[in-house]
């Protein structure tokens, strides 16, 4: 099998985290577990299957059958046919059994777990002890959107890599190939509030970007100084009920993503610093509101994140400003 480790990764964005995974396979210092940090879309999973792709010295568009490769995800509930809430410890435990087997190629062997902040309490222990015996060339790989929400133990006996949304040239940018044109590019990069990933799906989502475009208006609607316009706009952000609670949550917080990211370049705007934001933004709202919101938005989603009422959390956040 030939050696192409030193393809290209890419990836948009996040030239820090890819030049660090660089150097610990030139250098030979793999670390045992690393967790990639970040908000939804950003790019986790792409780093963490072309970090596997390298160390398994193969193409990412082969891992899927790769026999040195574990991958756990959600899965389905046999009995309900809808996707489980939690990753279970049924799944670790059969990811531990393949992943303790020796590499049949002779060099590593990779376990991604995808969204780890999903795992069951008894998952996370039975995950903890695979961390904590790594045993010969083995690398595992966790993607979370909450590092918080992991086990104390877990974050402790990993290596964080924490991703951040990328900016609107960038993203631009990282589209021009794609892109039917570079306008298309540089609209669909100010649309996506910072994620790559939902960047490269409007590229060929029709209907998805028309999602977007509506999910970026109701946001836009909270920035207003009237408070009863700010709370009506408020309930227009809450995402449609969805029996996949997690897909729920997971939509609500790419909406606050959306949501700051307005705030940050509406209060550029009104500092007279145009040209640093990604997006020009009109505004009735004051520098003191703006602030105001820009500071409660990060508690806001520790709120979320901690299943209060979503509703009943931005209509405080509102009525404050």
């Amino acid at each position: 099998m030939g050696v192409i480790e030193q393809q290209p990764w890419n990836v948009i964005g996040h030239r820090t985290v890819l030049a660090f995974l660089d150097r610990v396979i030139d250098r030979d210092c793999v670390s045992h577990a690393y967790v990639l940090t970040g908000p939804p879309s950003v790019g986790k999973m792409t780093i963490a299957w072309r970090f596997a792709a390298r160390l398994l010295k193969t193409h990412p568009g082969q891992l899927k059958t790769h026999p040195d490769l574990v991958v756990v995800q959600r899965g389905l509930n046999k009995k309900t046919n809808k996707q489980r809430e939690q990753i279970t410890v049924e799944q670790i435990q059969e990811a531990r059994a393949r992943f303790s087997q020796s590499a049949l190629h002779g060099g590593y062997k990779v376990l991604i777990v995808q969204g780890a902040h999903l795992l069951s309490a008894t998952a996370a222990n039975a995950l903890l002890k695979t961390i904590e015996e790594p045993r010969g060339k083995a690398c595992i790989l966790l993607t979370t959107t909450d590092e918080s929400l992991l086990l104390p133990t877990i974050r402790s006996r990993s290596q964080m890599l924490r991703l951040q949304l990328v900016s609107r040239d960038v993203i631009s940018a990282g589209l021009m190939d794609r892109a039917a044109t570079r306008e298309e590019a540089y609209v669909l990069a100010g649309l996506v509030a910072g994620s790559p990933g939902v960047a490269l799906s409007l590229l060929e989502d029709v209907p998805m970007r028309l999602v977007v475009d509506e999910r970026y208006k109701a946001t836009l609607a909270c920035l207003d100084a009237s408070v009863q316009k700010r709370i009506l706009a408020a309930r227009g952000i809450l995402p449609p009920y969805e029996e996949d609670h997690v897909k729920t949550r997971t939509e609500l917080l790419l909406r606050i993503d959306a949501l700051e990211t307005q705030t940050h370049d509406a209060l550029l705007a009104q500092l007279g610093c145009r040209g640093l934001a990604a997006r020009e933004i009109e505004t009735t709202m004051d520098v003191k509101q703006l602030t105001g919101l820009l500071h409660g938005l990060p508690a806001l989603r520790v709120q979320l994140q901690q299943h209060l009422n979503p509703k009943l959390a931005l209509i405080q956040l509102m009525m404050r400003l």
